[in-house]
This record gives C-alpha cells, structure tokens and sequence, in this order.
C-alpha cells in the first residue's frame, strides 16, 4: 500500500539513486552523489478520481501517474503479472528522448 491507503508498486529492495546534496534543483550525476537504500519511491497515482494539472509535491522521487483511469489500468496488468509470475516487479525509467 502506498502510505497505508491504496494498492501502488512500493519499494520493497534497496536502490541506488544520484542524490542532489546541496538541494539545488540540478541534476548531481557524480559517483560521489550516489546512495543506496529504501526511500519509499514508489509507483503511485496523484489523485483518486480527477487528473491534476501538476505533478508538483505528489512526487519526490517517486514515479506518479497523473490520471487515476491510467494508473486503474496499469494496477490491473500489475495484478495479472502478479498471480502468474508473483508479487515482485523490476522497473525501468527511460528519457523518451532517448529511444528515438
């Protein structure tokens, strides 16, 4: 559950992120940014029954799905894939920029 309220992919293993130190909102892609641990970055909707406009603080790190018909969606190939292969997921996060 995220936060204890609704189905949502939640973290459940360690991963390393870039983090950004100083809080400058820029990007710190340096080795010496790098931590690893649970952060709760999870894979959650922003709201329950209306698309926002903004993502703005539903996510700090976490992957949000704007629209709560699409992250329906989503949960239900997540639950299908979940009683046939079992209830862990790996995640990938691709710049659509980079698949042209």
């Amino acid at each position: 559950l995220h936060k204890n309220k609704y189905k949502a992919l939640v973290q459940c293993k360690p991963v390393s992120v870039y983090r950004d130190n100083n809080k400058d909102d820029i990007f710190d892609l340096s080795p010496t940014s790098v931590t690893t641990g649970l952060y709760g970055i999870n894979i959650h909707r922003s709201n329950e029954t209306w698309t926002r406009n903004t993502i703005d603080k539903y996510s700090a790190g976490c992957q949000v799905f704007n629209n709560p018909v699409e992250f329906t969606a989503f949960m239900r190939v997540c639950e299908k894939q979940k009683a046939r292969y079992g209830n862990s997921f790996t995640y990938t996060l691709l710049n659509e920029e980079d698949l042209v």
